[in-house]
């Protein structure tokens, strides 16, 4: 079964309950977070882009996504 490459944009309660969600689910690979308010020790094991607001451009950029949940209002 190949797994869906899946990225978030926003890790505040809402990207974090998801992302919990998500990693019970063996068809989603989550590789990566964008958030600038977050550090790497936030999510352990986890690509974390957090250097600005416009960040998530270089996720999607070298991550290569096929799902992204946008969680941030």
């Amino acid at each position: 079964m190949n797994r869906i490459r899946t990225a978030f944009i926003g890790a505040g309660c809402r990207g974090k309950q998801l992302l919990q969600l998500l990693r019970d689910f063996p068809f989603f690979e989550v590789v990566a977070v964008a958030d600038p308010g977050i550090e790497a020790a936030d999510l352990p094991g986890m690509v974390c882009y957090n250097e600005g607001e416009d960040d998530y451009l270089n996720m999607l950029d070298r991550e290569k996504p096929e799902l992204v949940f946008v969680t941030s209002p």
